[in-house]
């Protein structure tokens, strides 16, 4: 292969890989927003504040808002050039 192809298809695999981070932004935003409606859909609608929300809910909210936290740091701390 030649020398300009491979730096052509390691650009294209540069870009892909961005673009796959976004959508892992994307993802993590969705489940991020529906924690809440899935909440509601449990046997019984429990209240606000019930232990549900103390356990499960509350817990899972902090992870992912940690995670998109670290993913969007370290999505611009590291950026990767397409040169």
């Amino acid at each position: 292969m030649s020398p300009g192809r491979e730096s052509s298809l390691q650009h294209a695999g540069v870009r892909v890989l961005r673009v796959i981070e976004r959508l892992i932004f994307f993802i993590i935003g969705a489940m991020l927003f529906a924690t809440i409606p899935i909440r509601n859909f449990f046997p019984g609608s429990p209240p606000p504040g019930s232990w549900v929300d103390v356990l499960v809910v509350l817990w899972v909210i902090i992870a992912l808002a940690g995670v998109l936290v670290i993913a969007l740091a370290a999505f611009i701390i590291n950026p990767r050039r397409n040169h």
